[in-house]
């Protein structure tokens, strides 16, 4: 696109796509609780609004507020209403930024996208949606770069604006809880050179679809979960003007989670799940196919633990482990119906957190304990990094 030519692009796309595949599995939102558990989605906990929104009016009637040492705004919200049940989560980290992943992808130096405001609404039969706005916008002067005879300067810049609609619902029958959650989410960019519009984007939405099974009551000893995650991604852009390159993309996404929920001795939960995630993207620029990848997980672990103390205190860990397998083929030159090259790779991958949390009656504060704290210990002198904290989220409950 802008600034890489169309054969750069396509080694970047399976490049990228290669480095995706690490990710499947892990949406989350910025909540320290879910965060010190490595993001298990196996955890039930209120951040399960946003892609369960049908769970409005079960977490409803509360504040939060969420900070983060690279967020200088972090982000707040709250849920009000015992039936009907409604609220909002301001500056939120969308899990999918599929203008960022354009950006990166195309080559398009599109300006960071800041999530506006999600809103939520729930019933208390297990119906809710939620409705999420994000938007960009960057400016600079330049000199038109068509017009060698003309040192005029030009206004260019780029502004992006994303909407994403996700209804939900969730209900109870028996032993057994399910949570659905269905979305779709429209991107949009505007590029514009030296005054003139330049690029912009096809308007293809992306979609995804969630859903968790619970198998067992939830305050046994045991129960089984089933978490599936299927999505699919595109990222579009078309030109306007004398700028002819086009290109167009799309990414496969599915996560497969299953494993037990163990209420142990002690007032210990463990949550242990094999993780079973493939991914796959292709596309084209200028009508030629670009190289395609395909990656597939070999059954991960992905372990969650939390412990209560004197019915204040808990202690929080979470480790996850994948093996995976990347096939990335390039099409002939002559024949872009063939493939050209085929290259193989396989990878690991491990992660670990850990975390603090203290509940006081109705008010409860989550931490993620900063992991540079293990290995450097403490700046004490000079209040540089690392800190104690990595994420601190507080809330009350009423």
């Amino acid at each position: 696109m802008r600034r890489r030519d169309t054969a750069h692009t396509g080694l970047l796309a399976a490049l990228a796509a290669a480095a995706l595949i690490l990710s499947l599995g892990e949406a989350m939102a910025n909540e320290a609780r879910v965060q010190g558990m490595s993001a298990n989605p196996m955890v039930e906990d209120d951040v399960d609004i946003v892609d369960f929104p049908g769970m409005t009016e079960a977490y409803s009637n509360s504040v939060f507020l969420n900070a983060l040492p690279s967020d200088p705004y972090g982000n707040f919200g709250f849920l009000v209403g015992d039936v009907v049940a409604f609220g909002a989560w301001i500056h939120r980290s969308w899990e999918w930024m599929d203008l960022e992943t354009t950006s990166d992808l195309l080559g398009l130096d599109l300006p960071r996208t800041h999530e506006i405001a999600d809103i939520f609404f729930g019933i208390e039969h297990g119906f809710g949606i939620r409705l999420s706005l994000a938007a960009g916008l960057a400016s600079t002067d330049e000199v038109d770069p068509d017009d060698e005879t003309d040192d005029t300067l030009y206004s260019t810049g780029e502004s992006t604006f994303a909407i994403d609609v996700q209804p939900g619902f969730s209900f109870d029958s028996g032993p057994y809880h399910g949570d659905f959650g269905v979305g779709l989410t429209f991107s949009s960019f505007n590029v514009a050179i030296a005054g003139r519009q330049a690029y912009t984007s096809t308007g293809t939405p992306s979609f995804v679809f969630r859903h968790r099974s619970i198998i067992g009551e939830r305050a046994d000893l045991a129960s089984w979960i089933i978490d599936l995650d299927l999505s699919r991604r595109a990222y579009t852009a078309q030109s306007l003007g004398n700028y002819e390159d086009e290109a167009k993309f799309s990414r496969w996404n599915a996560s497969l989670v299953v494993g037990p929920k163990l209420s142990l001795p002690g007032d210990f939960t463990l949550w242990l799940g094999g993780r079973f995630p493939i991914e796959q993207m292709s596309g084209e620029m200028e009508s030629q196919l670009q190289p395609s990848l395909l990656g597939i997980g070999a059954p991960g672990l992905i372990a969650s633990g939390e412990l209560r103390l004197f019915d204040v205190f808990l202690v929080r860990a979470g480790v996850d482990y994948d093996v995976y397998w990347t096939i990335s083929d390039t099409p002939r030159e002559d024949d872009d119906s063939k493939v050209g090259l085929r290259e193989r790779d396989m990878g690991q991958r491990f992660g670990w957190s850990t975390g603090l949390g203290l509940a006081l009656g109705d008010f409860v504060v989550d931490g993620t304990v900063s992991q540079q704290l293990y290995f450097n210990g403490p700046q004490i002198i000079g209040g540089g990094n690392p800190g104690f904290l990595g994420r601190l989220s507080v809330a009350y409950l009423w």
